[in-house]
């Protein structure tokens, strides 16, 4: 039996000998988990920006609305978080926070909040954290249903 990790690289570098930028940009994507997993995070993280530049070249309509640059917003940020690289991810979240925002995404807009509530967990903010899920969590409850769900305090 092979390994998952290996069977990806082979699959990646067959995809790579098509030729077709587009296609190695979206599994380039996709298989970065794989080397975020595998604590590969420069090259998770470069190939991601890498293949969202091939995204954005090759005029796609619209790449906010790809598979490829959802599945980014993923490793992008945590593979800074775990090289150090606190400020960058931050900066990048809050743009597609923005972004979720101007859309009426609220789901993604949430998602990436807590991501980077984590960012903020890793370095230990515990305020920052409960600040931000605190802000979250009215708008997580769906319209006219009363709950009992407590408000995260740091007492």
């Amino acid at each position: 039996m092979r390994e998952m990790p290996q069977d990806c690289r082979q699959a990646v570098e067959e995809i790579r000998r098509s030729g077709d930028r587009m296609l190695v940009a979206a599994h380039l994507i996709d298989s970065n988990f794989i080397r975020w997993g595998s604590s590969e995070y420069r090259a998770a993280h470069q190939d991601v920006v890498e293949s969202l530049a091939v995204l954005v070249d090759q005029n796609v309509d619209n790449p906010y609305l790809s598979f490829a640059h959802w599945l980014s917003q993923f490793t992008l940020p945590w593979s800074l978080l775990f090289l150090g690289e606190w400020g960058e991810a931050l900066r990048i979240l809050a743009a597609e926070i923005a972004l979720a925002d101007k859309n009426g995404d609220r789901y993604r807009g949430q998602t990436l909040q807590l991501y980077r509530a984590w960012i903020h967990l890793h370095a230990m903010d515990f305020p920052g954290v409960l600040e931000i899920c605190n802000s979250i969590l009215p708008s997580s409850r769906r319209a006219g249903e009363e709950t009992m769900a407590p408000v995260l305090s740091s007492r």
